[in-house]
C-alpha cells in the first residue's frame, strides 16, 4: 500500500500528465504545472512521469538559489554539459556554455540574457533526439534567469517532443511577478490537486498506521489535517513515534499537534536525533536545504554521525555526495529553529565554507547578500567576483544583486564611486529607480566635468520620460550644461535624448526651436552626431519635411548605432522616419536591430526592435508578421524591464488584428494598453488612440469615431506631428464624417491631409488619401492615381484598398472590363496580405460586377509574406530547415510551416526547385 496511497483521489490529474506525455512524445510538447499548498502531494504526482525509454532531467528550486542565476537550468543540463555531450552545445547552443562555464562568456557583452536564452532553447533542442522530460520541483522558488528561460521556450514548446512538468506552491509563495507571468500563459496549462476527502483521508491513516483507524479517531484525524496529505502523514508518523495507536481514546491526542503537524514532528525527531544531528541539519538548512557532503561536513564537523541520525529519522536523503531535506517543509521548520541573529552569522559561515570548498562564487555570494554588512572582510572581493560571474552567465539582473549588496559594505569614497557607477549601468536595465539613485550619487561623488556629463545623461535615461519626466529633464539639461567644449559629441547625445523628450512628454514643443541650430552644427562621425541626426530626422519628418529621410538615412545606414544604441529613443525616431517614407532601409535596420539584441542585445533593444518592425509589417502589408512582433513587444514590456509605453505595440497589433478581420480582438488588445484615453495627455497614446478611432469606423461607430479621431488629432498636435504619414487620424475623421452624410467636413479634413501627404510625398500617406478623397467626391482620377503612386510601393495594404476602391468605382459607373482586371489584383493583394474584410469585399464586388471570383489567385514570389521570403532566399541558398531556424530565431516547425506555404505559392513541390521558382517568378 506503500506507493498506492501516494495517489488517493488523484485520477484526474493522472490522467491530464498521461495526456501531455503522450501529446510530448508524439511532438507536441507541453509544460504542465502542479500548483497547490505545501503537502498536498505535488511532488508525489510529478513522480509518476517516469517511464523507460524517455530523457529525464530534473531539478528544484530553493530559496536560496533565487540568487544564482540560472541555478535551475544548471540542475537540469550540467551533468550533460560536464559529460563533453559536443553535439549538445554545437550550433547557436554554444551561446548557452557561459551558463555552464562563466569563463565562456567573459568576452561577451553584458546585456546578453537574450543570446543565452536562445542558446539554451537549442540546447534543449539538441537534447530532445526522443521522448524528453523535464521535472522541476518548487518552481515557486526558481531563480528570475530561468524562468524567463521556461517563458521564452514555451512558444517552441510545439515543435520538440519534449514534456515540461513542474509543481509550484500557490499562495503567497508564488506571487513573484515571474512566476505569475509564467502560469498566466496560455501555453502552460495548470492542475491543482485538491484536499482529500474524508474517505481518503482515513484510508491513509489506515495505510500508514499497518491497521484501521477507529472512527472518532479518524474524524478528528481530518478535522485537524483537513485532508492534506502530507499533514495527515506528519500526523500518524508523530502518533507512531511516540507509539500511539488509532484509536478513539487516544483521540484527544490528536489535538496536541494541530495545524503544527510537520514543525512539531521535525522538532521531536531532531531532539531525539540528538544536538550533532541538530546542528547538521541548521547547517542544511542555511547552505538552501541542498549541499554537498564534504561542504556540510565542513561547516558542521564533525557531521558523519550526524548526518547519519537525520537519516534514520527520515529528515534528509543522501543521494550520492548531495544531502536534501526529504520535504522543503522539513527544512523550513528546522529554520524557524534558528534565532534570526544567529541566522545572519551563519550564512557568513557558509560563504567561508563554500570559498573553502572552492564553491562558484554566485553560490558564495548568494550567503553574503543574506549575511550582516561587515561580518566578512572578503565579502566585497567575493561579490564582485560574484558579479562578474553572473555577467558572463548573462545575467545582469544576478550581477546587480551583487554589487546592490556590496554598495551596503563601508567603503573608500573612490572605491564606491566606481562600484556606484558600474551598478548604475546594471540597473538601468533592472530597476530604473534604482539606477537613479545609483548615478545620483555617484554624480555627487565625481569632480571630473566629461565624467559628470556622461552621469548626467545616464540619469536623464534611468529618470525616464514615461517615469519621471521632470527630473529627467532638469538632469539632462544640467548636464548639457556642464559638458566641457572639448566633449562635444557628448553634448550632441545628450542634446539628442532631449530632443526625443518632445515625441513622448506633452508641453516639450519649444525644445523644437533648437532644431534649426542643431542642424547647422559641422557634420561628424561620432555617436551623438548619428543620435542627433536620427531626431532631428524625425522632428523634419514630423513637419512633412523630406530632408528629414536623408539625415535618418545617413545615421542609421552603417548600422553603428544599432550595435551602440541600447534600443534607445534617438535610434526609434530614425526608424519611425525611414518607415514613414516608406523606406526599404527601415525594415533591413530593424531586422539587423532584432538579430543584433539576440546576439549580445538586451530586452529594451529587442522591444524596441519588435515593436517598430510591427509597425514596418503593418505599413507593408505583411499582417501576419506585424501581429506576431507587435506580441512580442507587448510581452517584454509585460516583464516590467522596458521603459517604453505598450500604446505603441497595442496599436500595431490592433491595427494588424482589424485588417484581418478580428474587430473584437482589435479592441481588446486597446484596452489592454489604456485605450479608449479621455484624460489630458501625460503619455504618448496618439497611435493607440487613432487605432481605436479606426476600429471605431470599422464597427460602424461613425460619430465616437469621429469625435475620437477629433481627440487623436489634439494629442498628435500636442506631441509636434502634422506627417499624415505618421498622424493618420485625419483619414479616419475624413471617413466618418462621409459616413455621416457631412461632406464638407470630410471634404476639407482630407484636402488638407492631401496638401500634407504631396509636401511629404511618401507613396503609403499619398497613396491613401488620394483613395479617401477621390471615395469622398466620387473623383475617379484621385482613385487612379491612388493606384499609380502605391503600384510600385511596399505598401502593399494600401494598394489592396485603392484597387478595391476604384474597381469598385469603375464597376458603378458601368466599366465592367476593366474593374474586373483591377478587383482582380485587389482580391490578389488582399489575400497576400490577410487582409481577410478586403478579400470578401473584392469577391463581392467581382460577384456584383458578373464575374466568378477565384480563390488564392495570387502565387509567385510576389504572394510570399516577408517572413516567407526570408526563409526561401535561405533555404534556396542551401540552408537547412534548423540552420534557417537557428538564423531567424524561430522554431524549426514554423520554418517547416513557411516552406510548406511557399511551395504552394510558387507551384513547386520540392527544395530542389526554390531556386528556380523565386526566379522564374
Amino acid at each position: 500500500m506503500g506507493t498506492r496511497d501516494q495517489l488517493l483521489e488523484r485520477d484526474l490529474e493522472q490522467a491530464a500528465i498521461d495526456d501531455a506525455r503522450v501529446a510530448s512524445t508524439n511532438g507536441h510538447g507541453q509544460m504542465l504545472v502542479v500548483q497547490g499548498e505545501p503537502g498536498i502531494g505535488k511532488s508525489r504526482l510529478l513522480a509518476q512521469v517516469r517511464r523507460p525509454g524517455q530523457r529525464l532531467f530534473t531539478a528544484r528550486g530553493t530559496e536560496f538559489e533565487q540568487n544564482v542565476p540560472f541555478g535551475l537550468i544548471g540542475q537540469l543540463f550540467d551533468h550533460v554539459v560536464r559529460d563533453a555531450d559536443a553535439e549538445a552545445l554545437s550550433g547557436p547552443a554554444a551561446q548557452a556554455a557561459r551558463v555552464f562555464d562563466p569563463a565562456a562568456g567573459e568576452h561577451a557583452a553584458a546585456n546578453s540574457e537574450l543570446a543565452v536564452l536562445h542558446g539554451l532553447y537549442w540546447l534543449t533542442a539538441n537534447l530532445c533526439d526522443g521522448p524528453t522530460v523535464i521535472v522541476i520541483d518548487d518552481l515557486q522558488w526558481a531563480d528570475p534567469p530561468s524562468l524567463r528561460y521556461l517563458t521564452y521556450l514555451l512558444p517552441r514548446l510545439p515543435a520538440l517532443p519534449l514534456l515540461v512538468l513542474a509543481a509550484a506552491r500557490s499562495g503567497r509563495d508564488a506571487d513573484r511577478p515571474e512566476v505569475l507571468r509564467l502560469l498566466a500563459d496560455s501555453g502552460v496549462r495548470v492542475i491543482r490537486p485538491g484536499r482529500l476527502s474524508s474517505d481518503a483521508t482515513t484510508a491513509l491513516l489506515d495505510s500508514t498506521f499497518g491497521q484501521p483507524c477507529q472512527p472518532r479517531f479518524a474524524r478528528d484525524a481530518y478535522e485537524a489535517t483537513r485532508g492534506n496529505p502530507l499533514l495527515v502523514r506528519a500526523l500518524a508518523g508523530a502518533l507512531l513515534d511516540k507509539k500511539v495507536a488509532p484509536v478513539d481514546q487516544n483521540a484527544q491526542l490528536i489535538l496536541a499537534h494541530g495545524h503544527r503537524t510537520v514543525a512539531h514532528l521535525v522538532t521531536a525527531r531532531l531532539a531525539a536525533a540528538g544536538p550533532e544531528a541538530t546542528e547538521v541539519a541548521r547547517c542544511l538548512a542555511v547552505l538552501g536545504q541542498r549541499a554537498a557532503v564534504p561542504i556540510l561536513q565542513q561547516l558542521a564537523a564533525p557531521a558523519a554521525d550526524g548526518l547519519a541520525r537525520l537519516q534514520a529519522a527520515a529528515l534528509v536523503e543522501v543521494d550520492a555526495d548531495q544531502v536534501t531535506f526529504t520535504h522543503p517543509l522539513v527544512g523550513a521548520a528546522v529554520e524557524a529553529t534558528i534565532e534570526p541573529s544567529e541566522l545572519g552569522r551563519r550564512q557568513a559561515a557558509a560563504a567561508n565554507a563554500l570559498q573553502a570548498g572552492r564553491a562558484p562564487a554566485e553560490h558564495v555570494g548568494a550567503h553574503l547578500v543574506k549575511a550582516p554588512r561587515g561580518l566578512e572582510p572578503a565579502a566585497i572581493d567575493w561579490l564582485q567576483r560574484a558579479a562578474s560571474s553572473a555577467l558572463a552567465r548573462g545575467s545582469v539582473e544576478g550581477a546587480f544583486v551583487f554589487l546592490r549588496r556590496a554598495l551596503d559594505e563601508s567603503l573608500p569614497a573612490d572605491q564606491r564611486r566606481k562600484l556606484l557607477m558600474t551598478a548604475s549601468d546594471l540597473a538601468l536595465q533592472v530597476d530604473l529607480q534604482t539606477a537613479a539613485d545609483l548615478t545620483a550619487e555617484a554624480r555627487s561623488l565625481t569632480a571630473d566635468p566629461i565624467q559628470r556629463a556622461r552621469l548626467g545623461l545616464q540619469l536623464g535615461r534611468a529618470r525616464g520620460y514615461l517615469l519621471d519626466p521632470a527630473e529627467a529633464f532638469a538632469a539632462l539639461e544640467e548636464a548639457r550644461d556642464e559638458t566641457p567644449d572639448s566633449a562635444e559629441d557628448l553634448r550632441r547625445q545628450i542634446d539628442a535624448t532631449l530632443l526625443v523628450g518632445v515625441f513622448v512628454v506633452p508641453g516639450r514643443l519649444h525644445l523644437q526651436d533648437r532644431v534649426p541650430e542643431l542642424a547647422a552644427l559641422p557634420s561628424s562621425d561620432g555617436i551623438g552626431a548619428k543620435l542627433l541626426a536620427a531626431v532631428i530626422g524625425a522632428h523634419e519628418a514630423a513637419q512633412c519635411l523630406p530632408i528629414g529621410v536623408e539625415r535618418a538615412a545617413a545615421a542609421l545606414a552603417d548600422g553603428e548605432l544599432i550595435r551602440t544604441s541600447n534600443g534607445e529613443g534617438p535610434l526609434v525616431c530614425g526608424w519611425f522616419t525611414l518607415l514613414a517614407a516608406d523606406e526599404r532601409l527601415a525594415l533591413t535596420s530593424l531586422n539587423e536591430a532584432v538579430a543584433q539584441a539576440h546576439q549580445n542585445g538586451s530586452v529594451r533593444s529587442l522591444a524596441a526592435a519588435y515593436c517598430f518592425r510591427a509597425a514596418g509589417h503593418l505599413w507593408s502589408g505583411q499582417l501576419s508578421d506585424a501581429e506576431q512582433d507587435a506580441r512580442e513587444a507587448l510581452e517584454l514590456a509585460r516583464t516590467g524591464r522596458v521603459d517604453m509605453d505598450p500604446s505603441f505595440a497595442g496599436a500595431y497589433l490592433a491595427w494588424s488584428l482589424a485588417h484581418r478581420g478580428d474587430l473584437p480582438a482589435a479592441e481588446a488588445a486597446l484596452r489592454q494598453v489604456g485605450v479608449p484615453y479621455g484624460g489630458v495627455p501625460d503619455r504618448p497614446v496618439y497611435y493607440a488612440l487613432t487605432a481605436w478611432a479606426e476600429v471605431l469606423l470599422l464597427n460602424g461607430r461613425h460619430n465616437e469615431a469621429l469625435a475620437t479621431a477629433k481627440r487623436a488629432r489634439e494629442i498628435w498636435q500636442t506631441f509636434g506631428f502634422a506627417n499624415p504619414a505618421l498622424a493618420s487620424w485625419r483619414s479616419v475623421a475624413g471617413l466618418a464624417a462621409h459616413a455621416l452624410g457631412d461632406r464638407a467636413t470630410a471634404i476639407a479634413v482630407l484636402t488638407e491631409e492631401l496638401e500634407l501627404a504631396e509636401r511629404w510625398q511618401g507613396a503609403r500617406a499619398l497613396g491613401r488619401v488620394r483613395r479617401n478623397l477621390g471615395l469622398v467626391l466620387g473623383d475617379g482620377e484621385l482613385l487612379a492615381a491612388s493606384v499609380a503612386g502605391l503600384t510600385d510601393s511596399a505598401a502593399k495594404l494600401e494598394l489592396a484598398a485603392s484597387l478595391l476602391e476604384y474597381g469598385a468605382h469603375l464597376r458603378r459607373t458601368g466599366q465592367r472590363m476593366e474593374a474586373r482586371d483591377l478587383l482582380s489584383r485587389a482580391l490578389d493583394q488582399a489575400e497576400a496580405c490577410g487582409a481577410v474584410p478586403l478579400a470578401e469585399r473584392a469577391r463581392a464586388e467581382l460577384t456584383a460586377a458578373g464575374f466568378r471570383p477565384r480563390r488564392n489567385r495570387l502565387t509567385g514570389r510576389a504572394a510570399l509574406t516577408a517572413s516567407e521570403l526570408r526563409v526561401a532566399e535561405l533555404a534556396a541558398a542551401g540552408a537547412t530547415n534548423r540552420e534557417i531556424a537557428q538564423d531567424l530565431f524561430l522554431t524549426v516547425k514554423t520554418i517547416e510551416l513557411h516552406l510548406s506555404s511557399t511551395y504552394r505559392k510558387l507551384g513547386i513541390s520540392s527544395r530542389g526547385a526554390l531556386k528556380g521558382g523565386l526566379v522564374a517568378s
